[in-house]
């Protein structure tokens, strides 16, 4: 059988977490057709010698929906080896979409997910409005495979328009919201997702259309994943769905009913508030699963910090006085920020913090870089340092040393989970928490974690070797598909699509996050860039080598069905 490629003389790590063999890989057609030794011809011959050949990564928590529309590599994260992402998570798919409403959702992208607005505006008008319109834009123009989650508050402006961020929904206009999922799932849609977290709010400063519905309504709408045959339901949750609460609970485990389909928990992290809390929602689930109730989560492998200025962030949007004066325009903001009562009020909203598994509080925070060099001595200092040696309260401290570079003042949230890194390891070991929570696609400007999988490959395999190989490999790769019921991913298996990821063992690792100024007109983001990643295929083709793009378009959207 002559070969269209042949991966030759490999370390073949098939993500099933057995022991990594030396053979090759044989490719026709966009699929593995053999493995081990081959004899075979092939058009194309990659000599994977001292090298590792893996299943291609996934990044199961992303926000692409809008970037691939100028960035078919989905980077930063195919730098890093990720060949499958899955979008439109926290409720916000950029489809359906009303034409009325493409400028809204823009401005909501742009303040909950952290997206320049003027970049966003570029792509309007958008030519799709249904689920399908969307999917069928990308296929053909793409160098990864895609999942869109369904999103609610999409569907809910779909149906709802503006009164969708202001009631409950009525009967009939569930009927519709069913219908457009309906639709939606045929068409390929991967799950549904929402968001009742506190923090997210649209661009004109109103709750997001998902925190306002009722919970009947989301518990109805997930019925609508019954018959599917992949994916799963996503949520930021908030108190409603805590797992830390019986009554939240009780209702994620009702979900996994409704939809018939396996719930993600998201990410399960040690933080600071309860060091040990991580181990209870490990065994529990363990437990869940070995009762048959479908769960599974996420896992990180290197730190989260937020970068921000006061010019514009959303780093405070838990508490809703910080909220209104982001949205605030620079001057009134400033105005603002110098009253000396609207500081005591925004210092009394950060005296009850909600969501202390991400604490915000000056003593988390550090001044990065004096914009102006004049507060050059306190970089790299906690504010609350800052403010002891200035005399002045944090927030005080804070707000007149912004004031006077400007707003312009770069500050730093340190990432209050994993105060003992290595639990990261622990909560991976789980058999149902797969690598990769990165919110790609979002916070350009504020964080960036593309980098998990060869931070995991090169800090935690290679240097501290607290987990092997194989298992490593098999969390990037093999987890979210098996999870999600995706049965020809995931894998290097003879029947399974070529999504292969060739790097080597000895230099893989992840940079630095840094600024760089390659969006669209020359706008600022942060990437994470990656070392001793050496060949990405997708669908059999090489997508990037040696890091760059070698212009195939590859991808495919990975679409769901419905009996």
């Amino acid at each position: 059988m002559a070969l269209d490629t042949i991966i030759k003389d490999g370390l073949v790590v098939d993500g099933t977490g057995q022991k990594a063999y030396h053979g090759s890989v044989g490719i026709k057609g966009g699929k593995i057709v053999a493995t081990g030794k081959i004899t075979d011809s092939a058009k194309k011959t990659i000599n994977a010698d001292g090298l590792v050949v893996a299943p291609g990564f996934w990044d199961a928590h992303t926000h692409y929906d809008a970037q691939l529309l100028w960035d078919p590599i989905a980077s930063s994260s195919s730098w890093h080896g990720v060949t499958s992402v899955i979008m439109g998570n926290c409720g916000f798919s950029i489809a359906p979409c009303q034409e009325r409403d493409q400028e809204w959702m823009v401005k909501t992208l742009a303040r909950v997910e952290g997206m320049p607005v003027e970049l966003l505006k570029k792509t309007l008008p958008w030519p799709w409005g249904t689920f399908k319109q969307y999917l069928d834009r990308l296929d053909g123009h793409i160098a990864v495979n895609a999942m869109g989650q369904v999103g609610h508050t999409a569907v809910r402006r779909y149906v709802m328009g503006e009164d969708s961020s202001k009631r409950s929904a009525k009967p009939e206009e569930i009927t519709k919201m069913r219908k457009v999922l309906d639709e939606s799932y045929r068409a390929g849609g991967f799950g549904l997702s929402t968001s009742r977290s506190p923090t997210h709010w649209d661009g004109d400063g109103n709750p997001v259309p998902s925190r306002v519905a009722a919970l009947d309504e989301y518990m109805t709408l997930c019925e609508e994943m019954k018959g599917t045959t992949i994916g799963f339901v996503e949520m930021a949750g908030g108190n409603d769905f805590s797992r830390a609460n019986p009554e939240g609970m009780a209702r994620l485990v009702e979900l996994t009913k409704r939809s018939g389909r396996p719930v993600c928990w998201s990410s399960i992290s040690q933080n600071i508030s309860d060091p040990q809390g991580y181990k209870k929602h490990l065994q529990m689930l363990k437990d869940y699963n070995a009762n048959g109730v479908p769960f599974f989560a996420l896992g990180h492998t290197q730190t989260d910090d937020f970068e921000f200025k006061f010019d514009f962030t959303n780093v405070f949007d838990r508490w809703n006085t910080w909220q209104r004066l982001a949205l605030e325009p620079v001057e009134t903001k400033k105005r603002l920020m110098k009253d000396p009562a609207y500081r005591a009020k925004l210092r009394e909203e950060m005296k009850t913090d909600t969501m202390q598994g991400l604490a915000t509080n000056w003593g988390r925070i550090i001044l990065v870089r004096s914009t102006t060099g004049k507060y050059k001595k306190y970089e790299m200092k906690l504010v609350t340092e800052i403010a002891k040696d200035m005399g002045k309260d944090p927030l005080d401290c804070a707000f007149d040393i912004a004031l006077d570079e400007n707003l312009l003042t770069h500050f730093r949230l340190l990432d209050s989970r994993s105060p003992n890194p290595e639990t990261m390891m622990e909560i991976l070991a789980n058999d149902h928490v797969a690598a990769g929570f990165t919110d790609a696609g979002a916070h350009l400007i504020t964080e960036v974690n593309t980098g998990f999988a060869t931070r995991l490959l090169g800090y935690w395999v290679r240097e501290r070797k607290l987990i092997s190989l194989e298992t490593a490999v098999r969390k990037l790769s093999a987890i979210t598909p098996e999870e999600s019921g995706i049965k020809d991913r995931g894998h290097i298996k003879e029947g399974e699509w070529a999504d292969i990821t060739i790097f080597d063992p000895k230099t893989v690792d992840a940079s630095d996050r840094v600024f760089t100024n390659d969006l669209p007109g020359g706008l600022t983001r942060l990437v994470q860039y990656a070392k001793g990643i050496e060949y990405v295929m997708v669908n059999g083709e090489v997508t990037l080598q040696g890091g760059k793009h070698t212009g195939a378009l590859s991808g495919k959207t990975i679409r769901n069905t419905k009996k």
